[in-house]
């Protein structure tokens, strides 16, 4: 399948599976999810374990910095750098899926 091909049967495969969502009987239950890939990211996230030994040095990292202002500021910081994180990694998984998906179109080689 060309690049053109792909764009244009895009929308219509993303029509006829917003319609078959919608026409399910799934309820999402959790809050924190909207859509099919909100409800993968979600149980992804559930289900990870403990942070890379990496992460946990990054975050003592930032707290030999964060320690020096006051308690307001530094928690102000942790909650803005963890938010960031978590946006980041919910960026990378979804867009690895979307990839992924552009992947299987392309080795059925249509």
């Amino acid at each position: 399948m060309s690049d053109l091909n792909v764009k244009l049967a895009l929308p219509e495969i993303v029509a006829r599976f917003r319609e078959q969502m919608q026409n399910s009987t799934y309820q999402f239950k959790d809050d924190r999810v909207s859509s099919v890939l909100d409800c993968l990211y979600v149980a992804y996230t559930d289900n990870q374990g403990r942070d890379p030994k990496e992460i946990d040095q990054c975050f003592i990292d930032l707290e030999y910095y964060l320690e020096k202002l006051s308690l307001e500021e530094n928690n102000a910081i942790f909650k803005m750098v963890c938010r960031l994180c978590s946006l980041h990694e919910e960026k990378a998984f979804k867009d690895g899926l979307r990839i992924g998906a552009y992947l299987m179109l392309e080795l059925q080689g249509e």
